[in-house]
């Protein structure tokens, strides 16, 4: 089922900053819905019934509720079907209610943001009880659970509701929330170094994947994520993804592979590994990559290359020389 939360929403500023909150359009993508309000002026007409019924509204009076439904990342549902469950709860639970259903979809799970006005049409208050089987905390939890299971949600285990706030809702959240770019570029970097040969090729897969590596003023390695929000320096990552390490990493991958190489020179008769092989093939194609790069710089002299290039072409170049710098024999 959804876990669903209820926030008191204290004052007039308070419901203003509550609904523009949850009116996010790079959130919602649009997805909006008003049950008899109108999404665009959903303020506006909530604070007109207040003032119809005086309905005190204070920084110490309540003036709505702030309702958060938040699903399973693995759970079967589209946006559109998680925007009509918030709106089949409102209707359910609150149907002279004025209410405010949005849908939050920049995390990798999917919830609903709902703001529902402190009293009815007819100037009736939402009953805050615990224990009321409608409208009270308990009987938001079993209509959104009854929601749910038309949908096919996963099933939640049981909680104790309760008036205070408590911890199992932030590790539910923290389970469910957006990894971090730090965690993003380590995982691709471990994933990198077992593919690529060199710090120059990674650095180009990384660009590939939208990642920008650069030194600050004092000189310290950084990479900026596709987002492009925050810097991630070097020593946020774990020891062996710095740039020396990495640099000693390759070194030793390649003496490896030499060696094995050289083994086999030295005595035909042994059995040719399929790695030994591919470095050979591979070796001969980069050579003639590498003649039709130099022809064409020679037509086309403005033609340069960048620090750490992203052209498939040139990752055979920078190969082919390493392979010819590290083993001799190769010509």
């Amino acid at each position: 089922m959804p876990y669903a939360k209820r926030i008191v929403v204290h004052g007039k500023s308070g419901l203003a900053n509550c609904i523009s909150y949850v009116k996010n359009d790079e959130k919602t993508l649009w997805l909006e819905s008003g049950i008899n309000c109108s999404p665009e002026f959903a303020f506006e007409q909530m604070r007109s019934v207040q003032k119809k019924f005086r309905i005190p509204t204070g920084m110490d009076d309540r003036s709505g509720y702030h309702i958060i439904q938040s699903f399973y990342e693995d759970d079967p549902v589209t946006p559109e079907q998680v925007h009509e469950i918030g709106i089949g709860l409102c209707r359910k639970l609150y149907p002279k209610f004025q209410s405010l259903v949005c849908t939050h979809q920049d995390k990798f799970h999917l919830h609903n943001h709902i703001v529902v006005n402190v009293c009815d049409l007819s100037g009736r208050k939402l009953v805050d009880r615990l224990a009321d089987k409608t409208e009270g905390l308990y009987g938001l939890l079993h209509a959104s659970e009854e929601l749910g299971k038309r949908y096919g949600c996963r099933p939640m285990k049981e909680e104790r509701v309760s008036m205070a706030k408590t911890k199992n809702y932030s590790g539910i959240l923290y389970s469910m929330r957006r990894p971090s770019q730090t965690s993003l570029l380590t995982k691709r970097l471990y994933e990198l170094k077992d593919t690529c040969w060199s710090v120059e090729e990674l650095m180009s897969e990384l660009a590939a994947d939208g990642w920008k590596a650069s030194r600050n003023q004092k000189g310290i390695l950084q990479y900026l994520g596709p987002e492009g929000k925050r810097s991630i320096p070097e020593k946020r990552l774990p020891e062996d993804l710095t740039l020396r390490n990495l640099e000693i990493f390759f070194d030793c991958k390649w003496s490896v592979d030499m060696a094995d190489t050289r083994k086999m020179l030295m005595d035909p008769e042994d059995p040719v590994s399929e790695l030994t092989r591919e470095l050979f093939s591979e070796t001969a194609r980069s050579k003639r990559i590498l003649e039709i790069v130099h022809d064409q710089q020679a037509l086309q002299p403005e033609m340069t290359s960048a620090s750490w290039p992203v052209q498939p072409f040139l990752f055979r170049d920078i190969r082919y020389r390493e392979i010819k710098r590290r083993n001799r024999c190769l010509s």
